[in-house]
């Protein structure tokens, strides 16, 4: 792999490459014609994931296929229930709503690698891209196609940018709809749980005319929010499961400090709580509600016996709705001077002036805060298909597609209205000095307070005394982040047979694509200048353009008709790419594979690759969501070994190892989440060997794949300990003993937004968390499916199927020279994937006349918290990174499903309109198994498991 930095080299390169590939298509082409002459029948076209070449399984790859016939036996209303049926892609137990683990949006992942900003797995649509979408980072949703119209799934686990380009490090999950459909379906079904519903319902038309065919297909999708209040495991207090007090000292009404004193719960309390974390809210949705619709038309027509078009069209909308808490509010008030509160109280016995309150306003301004994220997104694709003679054929194909991803905040807390209220400041200590916009002379000021404009935050709702008039402005707050984002994909394919060698037939594929993206980020927040809708807007446009070429050829190197022991067939593929970006440089990425058919029904595989995923647009545009400043949270700490100026900050000049800063000590700092300007693409090498064995005696397949991947530079923002410990990252941290000046904070701020308030007379650290190539992964490990059918004469038909996913490497680092370590078998160190180190899917099925049976298992290992809250602390190398011991247990999870189904066509009154019409009923997690217990503020582990419990659904499916 290459990367070149000058674009006037990689332009000149780009160049030739196109003229190649253009008089190689031209003249293969003019060749063949003249060779064979005529019109000659269209070929069928086959879509195969994986390769250039029509028709052609890929060679030397492992490829997973879900089928109709699979979705149908379970019933699958969504996209996402589908990916459930694959362990190797995504976390079986997972919830599939809403965007609660990491950053994936919905995008499914390759055993479980991908989230974030480096998302290693490919996702397409009938074997092309698709618009991306998310306020975050730019990732794909499958689930923008009506489930109804999927034919089926192919998963390719293995390194594919030698014929996709960027983001198949990992593999390639690709969507594949129906060519077509004669008749009408509809379906629709319900389903129930513990405070939890669903509804779905489909329909699905097409209709064929012999030179062509026409289909229609629409999908609505709604799953019911989960309030936090819902589920006992979602308490804040986990120490009645023998984990810890999660709860806070924001409470309601709200707890006040007096300077120099303990927190108390109320003004009349005589003594202070001993245990100030006693609250928690209860107004939220754990899980935010979900409705979908999605609508695809697809069209194709031969207009002669060699020539064919094709037109899709895909229209879906979104809507994830929230409830929120209000927020909350923690600030200082006075009790005598300018600043004074007339509303200011002490508990019996205190005399401070000055006192420290913290409020859940819920009760006091009432439930209303909603968060709404939608998601609209559309495309339209063209293909014609010419079929040069019986050997070549020439395809182009274009694409054209847009998303709007937006998230709207309503009703939320006005921090600076309420400052303003409480201290006469748009700032919680009441400094009369601090700017409200960074940079700025911009300081409001409300005083003196009275009665009529002052925030009351002594008295609860009921006997509260601030002015309604106060409370209704504080809690109108508004915020939006939308992104739009477009793709156009455009590309020419010739494929065919060149010549014949002695063991068959050599086939090759070669050509060329442009790929063009535009993201437009839009950031509408508060000024904090204490009026609730003084929005403050950012807008950045960005585009990109892609140009690439590539070849493929499938080499028969022994045949069967050759009558070697022992080698059956041996087929060697070659496959390289080149993409060529106006940012990043050129990529080459080549891949290699093998099958030996050792004897009929028997095959060996191997291949080897290297890939790459792009950085994303978001890590290019200054002012995208993620683009922040502000104060560095809680405690962190400074290894002074690694930095020893640390003990020239005030306080640390005896420590002994560390000096601990933060906003929760008298060393405040600041950090900035930005764009890393060197950012440079993700690389990723592979090699994978297995075998395939599906005797001709007996129904049923075996594949064994052991597999190993490098990744290195993955895109993501550093954490604090990842930078003090890791060599060659020091430059990120910089300490200022007497305090930054207002030029370095605004030089470091680097006109990002405003994140946390930020006290810019008190820093003494920045911490650099720019989105950069930061992290590396060494992982290996076995892949292994099969199935068996049994017919029997009396007892029907039996199946019997299964994978396994066993990691037995995960090795990480950070940095290009960090230490490596390992996190198999735990769950919590990384925010972005799990890395427990098995998935286990069983299945069995019984199909008797019109009845149907299946049950399915999901088995997920014990395994370890290895996350910050982990009741028992990680052990820790000499630079901070884990030793491999520590970690509290995570017991392992099981959960069952049964789906059952019944004919309509055996029953008289069906047998005719209704015939191959079917009833079903499905229950998730039938013995409603709790997730295990994770030490952690939700209860449990995200990536492996999900609070719903069961689901009992019934519906039909009627075909006429």
């Amino acid at each position: 792999m290459e990367l070149k930095a000058k674009k006037n080299v990689f332009t000149l390169n780009s160049r030739s490459l196109k003229v190649a590939v253009l008089l190689a298509t031209y003249g293969i082409a003019q060749t063949v014609s003249a060779q064979q002459g005529g019109n000659t029948p269209a070929v069928e076209e086959v879509v195969v994931t994986g390769t250039l070449i029509r028709g052609q399984a890929p060679v030397g790859s492992p490829i997973t296929t879900v089928g109709r016939d699979q979705i149908e036996s379970t019933n699958a209303a969504t996209t996402q229930d589908i990916l459930r049926m694959i362990p190797n892609t995504s976390n079986s137990h997972s919830v599939a709503q809403g965007q609660l683990v990491g950053s994936s949006y919905f995008a499914p992942t390759i055993r479980s690698l991908g989230s974030s900003a480096s998302t290693s797995t490919l996702v397409l649509i009938d074997s092309h891209r698709i618009p991306l979408g998310n306020t975050s980072h730019p990732l794909p949703d499958p689930s923008i196609v009506p489930s109804i119209a999927i034919e089926r799934v192919e998963v390719i686990a293995d390194g594919s940018s030698s014929v996709y380009g960027s983001d198949a490090v990992a593999g390639v999950v690709n969507f594949i709809t129906r060519t077509g459909y004669d008749g009408l379906m509809i379906t629709g079904q319900g389903g129930w749980g513990d405070d939890y519903d669903t509804k779905d319902m489909g329909l699905l038309w097409g209709t064929n005319w012999g030179e062509g065919s026409a289909m229609l297909a629409y999908n609505y999708s709604y799953k019911s929010a989960l309030a936090s209040s819902s589920r006992g495991l979602l308490d804040r207090d986990k120490r009645p499961l023998g984990g810890t007090n999660f709860m806070s000292r924001v409470c309601e009404p709200a707890t006040i400090q007096p300077a120099g004193a303990g927190i108390y719960r109320s003004v009349t309390a005589t003594t202070p709580m001993s245990d100030p974390n006693a609250c928690q809210e209860t107004v939220s949705d754990h899980i935010p509600d979900q409705t979908r619709h999605n609508v695809m038309a697809k069209m194709r027509q031969d207009l002669s016996s060699d020539i064919t078009v094709k037109a899709d069209l895909l229209y879906s909308w979104r809507e994830n709705l929230e409830r929120q808490s209000r927020g909350s509010i923690q600030g200082s008030a006075f009790a005598t001077g300018d600043q004074a509160n007339p509303f200011y109280e002490n508990p019996p016995g205190i005399t401070a002036t000055r006192q420290t309150l913290r409020l859940l306003p819920d009760e006091l301004f009432g439930p209303g805060r909603t968060n709404t994220n939608t998601g609209e997104a559309y495309y339209a694709t063209g293909e014609i298909q010419w079929d040069i003679n019986e050997n070549f054929t020439l395809t182009g194909f274009g694409m054209v597609g847009r998303t709007e991803t937006k998230s709207t905040t309503v009703g939320a807390i006005c921090s600076s209205c309420a400052y303003l209220a409480l201290n006469g400041t748009t700032n919680g200590a009441g400094n009369l000095n601090a700017p409200s916009i960074p940079g700025t002379n911009i300081r409001p000021t409300l005083l003196p307070l009275t009665t009529e404009n002052a925030l009351d935050l002594w008295r609860p709702a009921a006997t509260n005394r601030t002015n309604p008039a106060v409370l209704e402005q504080i809690a109108s707050e508004f915020s939006e982040g939308r992104v739009n984002q477009s793709i156009q994909q455009y590309r020419v394919i010739l494929d065919g047979d060149l010549f014949e060698l002695p063991a068959g037939t050599l086939r090759g594929a070669i050509g060329g694509e442009l790929v063009k993206y535009t993201v437009t980020p839009q950031q509408v927040s508060s000024n904090g200048i204490g009026l609730p809708n003084s929005a403050a807007a950012f807008v950045e446009y960005v585009e990109q353009d892609v140009e690439s070429v590539f070849a493929e050829l499938l080499i028969p190197v022994i045949g069967p008709a050759q009558g070697i022991s022992f080698i059956n067939s041996f087929e060697l593929s070659l496959s390289v790419r080149r993409d060529e970006y106006p940012l990043f440089g050129s990529t080459t990425n080549p891949k290699f594979g093998f099958d030996w058919e050792v004897v009929e029904g028997f095959k060996v595989r191997g291949s080897t690759s290297e890939s790459f995923v792009a950085p994303p647009m978001s890590t290019t545009a200054n002012r995208y969501t993620f683009s922040q400043h502000g104060a560095v949270g809680g405690t962190v700490n400074i290894p002074v070994a690694n930095f020893p100026e640390a003990r020239q900050i005030p306080g640390c000049e005896n420590v002994a190892t560390h000096c601990s800063v933060g906003s929760s000590t008298s060393r405040p700092g600041m950090f900035r989440l930005h764009t890393d300007p060197n950012m440079a693409p993700q690389t990723g090498e592979s090699w994978s060997i297995g075998f395939d064995w599906a005797p001709v005696s007996w129904d049923g397949r075996l594949a064994v794949t052991y597999f190993e991947n490098e990744f290195r530079g993955g895109v993501t923002a550093a954490n604090f300990n990842m930078i003090v410990n890791t060599p060659g990252m020091e430059e990120k941290l910089a300490i200022y003993p007497n305090g930054a000046t207002r030029a370095q904070i605004n030089a470091h701020a680097k006109g990002t937004r405003l994140a946390s308030e930020l006290d810019p007379n008190n820093v003494y650290f920045f911490f650099n968390r720019d989105m950069a190539n930061v992290v590396n992964l060494n992982i290996g490990g076995w892949d292994i499916q099969g199935d068996y059918n049994i017919e029997t004469s009396n007892l029907g038909r039996f199946t019997l199927g299964g994978s396994v996913l066993y990691i037995d490497k995960f090795d990480q680092f950070f940095g290009a020279n960090g230490e490596v370590f390992s996190v198999l078998g735990t769950q919590g160190f990384n925010q972005t994937f799990s890395s427990v180190d098995m998935q286990v899917r069983a299945d069995i099925g019984w199909e008797y006349g019109d009845f149907r049976a299946r049950m399915f298992a999901y088995y997920t290992p014990s395994h370890l918290n290895w996350s910050s809250t982990s009741m028992d602390p990680i052990g820790l190398t000499s630079v901070g990174n884990p030793a491999g011991s520590g970690g509290d247990k995570v017991d392992a999870f099981t959960t069952i499903d049964i789906n059952l189904s019944y004919n309509l066509s055996s029953i008289p009154a069906f047998g005719g309109a209704l015939s191959d019409s079917v009833v079903f009923l499905d229950i998730n997690n039938v013995f409603d198994e709790e997730p295990p217990f994770f030490n952690s503020p939700e209860g449990y582990g995200p990536y492996n498991a999900n609070p719903i419990g069961r689901v009992v659904s019934a519906g039909v499916r009627f075909r006429f």
